[in-house]
């Protein structure tokens, strides 16, 4: 198996938010991707403790197969995972599980991964990077007007 993806490996989107305190070597990964290394796990957990974050685990796995032996393999079956519709709502992936075997004779690879969440707060919150870019930086704007300005803004339902 890749001795760059296997079980425990984070991968964090690069325009995530994540704590200032934050200080984890990452290597730049996938386009949009920086990957954490499975023994860094333990690191990554306590820094996010630390700054008093929470690390979400999401339920369902993602998961996805390639044709053929090592490094390419690893890398066609991730593509696959990061392209999952699923992972767009979320800053983190972690690979769960990676096997090797055989079908007809042909060599593959099965990778499962979950989605995970770096935030601030107790509560499962929207990503910044779904929905309407546009609408969002409009809203960040108008918080830091008010912010500026001291004042507070009481919404209507």
């Amino acid at each position: 198996m890749s001795d760059i993806i296997s079980q425990g490996t984070i991968l964090i989107r690069g325009d995530a938010l994540l704590p200032r305190s934050m200080q984890l070597p990452s290597q730049s990964f996938a386009a949009g991707w920086r990957r954490v290394a499975a023994e860094d796990r333990g690191e990554l957990d306590r820094q996010i403790k630390d700054a008093a974050w929470t690390f979400f685990y999401q339920a369902g796995e993602i998961k996805a197969n390639a044709f053929g032996e090592g490094e390419k393999a690893v890398r066609r079956a991730l593509d696959r995972i990061l392209a999952d519709p699923e992972l767009e709502r979320f800053n983190c992936m972690e690979i769960t599980t990676s096997k090797t075997g055989r079908f007809l004779g042909m060599p593959f690879v099965t990778l499962t991964a979950h989605a995970r969440q770096i935030q601030e707060g107790a509560t499962l919150l929207q990503p910044r990077w779904t929905g309407n870019r546009a609408t969002q930086d409009s809203a960040n704007e108008q918080r830091e007007d008010i912010q500026e300005r001291g004042t507070h803004v009481v919404h209507q339902w």
